[in-house]
């Protein structure tokens, strides 16, 4: 099952009004108000990880944590629809247990004829950066999908 959980900081949509977890638009999507607490850059995504964390453990009270492990947490943005297709490929390696952290690139010679120079860069740069960040810690396998 793949829930979706979405913070809304548009403050004139009257859907975004808080929810308990499966009563709005069936029972995998979760849409709440963007709290003040979460405003700013990455808020909106900070709040729907930890209302994923939360969830996640209220399905297994007696063992929140072994819930979690046996869960993936996966971040998209609306215009990246693709992703849903490969979401099994993508979340493989992580429910296995083989990685902590996965993210998804772009096939590199259709990434710089497609977009902006500037968004190639500064996302191939981004994704040189964390990787080498990562490598510093202990156990970091990295994984090319």
């Amino acid at each position: 099952r793949i829930h979706t959980f979405i913070s809304d900081d548009s403050p004139q949509h009257e859907s975004a009004q808080p929810q308990p977890f499966g009563s709005v638009k069936g029972e995998y999507v979760h849409v709440f108000r963007q709290s003040e607490e979460h405003l700013g850059k990455g808020g909106g995504l900070r709040q729907s990880i930890q209302h994923a964390i939360d969830f996640i453990g209220e399905q297994r009270p007696d063992s929140p944590q072994a819930a979690l492990e046996e869960s993936a947490i996966v971040f998209t943005e609306p215009e990246k629809t693709d992703l849903m297709n490969h979401l099994g490929e993508v979340t493989k390696p992580l429910l296995a247990g083989q990685m902590d952290v996965i993210v998804p690139r772009r096939k590199d010679d259709s990434f710089r004829a497609t977009y902006p120079i500037e968004q190639y860069h500064s996302e191939s740069f981004g994704n040189l950066h964390f990787n080498g960040l990562a490598q510093k810690f202990d156990g970091f396998k990295g994984l090319s999908i």
